[in-house]
């Protein structure tokens, strides 16, 4: 409806591997996590359970933003999670061109050395925290075989296209 209403708008379309959306989510679902939810995952069966629940939302949200991302008219950038992690400065970059955004490059330095991860205190990162990791890929330490098997499998529309 957004997109609709509001034509000109741009709009980024920011991408994050399955695996590490579902991880970091788990992460924080967890009596201990930042979002401090009672949940019972105290049997194989009940995470495997919620993990499947949380990749079919993953699934349903990142469907829904790719169908309002293929539709909208006006100017809009993909970004993948792992390449601003990555290569931040040049993918700002590239974002910014096809937004038709003007980016003076010393400002666009200066505003990433002050958001970067490196800048945020140790004791705020961390497992169970808000920021958790920042790291691509470290799903293949916090996921068993079995929830990575539940994810790829539900998730595989997505996986096989960006990933």
């Amino acid at each position: 409806m957004l997109v609709e209403a509001t034509p000109e708008s741009r709009m980024i379309f920011l991408l994050r591997d399955p695996r590490d959306v579902v991880a970091s989510r788990l992460d924080a679902f967890d009596r201990s996590g930042w979002a401090r939810q009672e949940r019972d995952l105290n049997t194989t069966e009940k995470l495997n359970a919620f993990t499947k629940h949380l990749a079919e939302d993953y699934l349903s949200v990142v469907s829904q933003v790719k169908k309002a991302y293929e539709e909208h008219p006006g100017k809009k950038a993909f970004v993948r999670y792992e390449d601003l992690r990555h290569n931040t400065i040049s993918t700002l970059k590239v974002m910014y061109a096809a937004l038709e955004i003007g980016c003076d490059e010393a400002q666009l330095k200066a505003a990433v050395a002050k958001h970067s991860w490196e800048r945020i205190p140790e004791s705020e990162k961390g497992e169970g925290k808000f920021y958790r990791k920042a790291e691509p890929g470290g799903w293949r330490e916090d996921l068993s075989p079995e929830q990575i098997r539940i994810i790829e499998e539900i998730t595989a529309p997505i996986l096989s296209k960006y990933y």
